[in-house]
């Protein structure tokens, strides 16, 4: 496991299907990933952000924030964050269709976005999703930490 004293901040992003919840038509809570992910939520004391690729635009924003309240309660943490695909796309100036974005893979979307919003505030950036591998990848200010749940 990563040596986590060595960074003095970071931020720990969640993905929403298959790590806490079943999938988007089906919010069956995903209990079995409760501890592991409050190892990393921990460490930013229980504020996480979303990075989910479930949410397309606002309309899928405005239903994940209706049910924002019962993951928090039932995984023990608070969402500071959530950005839809939309949204990542405008801020990296990606025009090609959304299923093109998708189609590039959680870790490099994630690292796009991440050099975009990287602005010496944050050392290591965390995402625990079911679509990537354990891996850390450094940069020259900040790394990012890659969980397989």
């Amino acid at each position: 496991m990563t040596d986590f004293t060595k960074y003095t901040s970071l931020r720990v992003f969640l993905d929403l299907e298959k790590v806490l919840i079943e999938a988007w038509e089906d919010w069956s809570i995903l209990y079995w990933n409760k501890e592991q992910i409050s190892v990393y939520t921990a460490l930013t004391e229980y504020h996480v952000d979303l990075f989910s690729n479930a949410i397309d635009g606002d309309k899928d924003l405005s239903f994940f924030k209706k049910n924002q309240k019962h993951l928090e309660n039932e995984f023990g943490f608070i969402v500071d964050n959530v950005t839809s695909c939309q949204e990542r796309m405008e801020l990296q100036s990606f025009n090609e269709p959304m299923y093109v974005y998708k189609n590039l893979g959680k870790k490099v979307c994630f690292i796009e976005y991440v050099k975009r919003i990287a602005k010496n505030e944050c050392e290591l950036y965390i995402l625990l999703d079911d679509m990537v591998s354990d891996e850390i990848v450094h940069y020259g200010n900040f790394s990012i930490l890659f969980v397989k749940v």
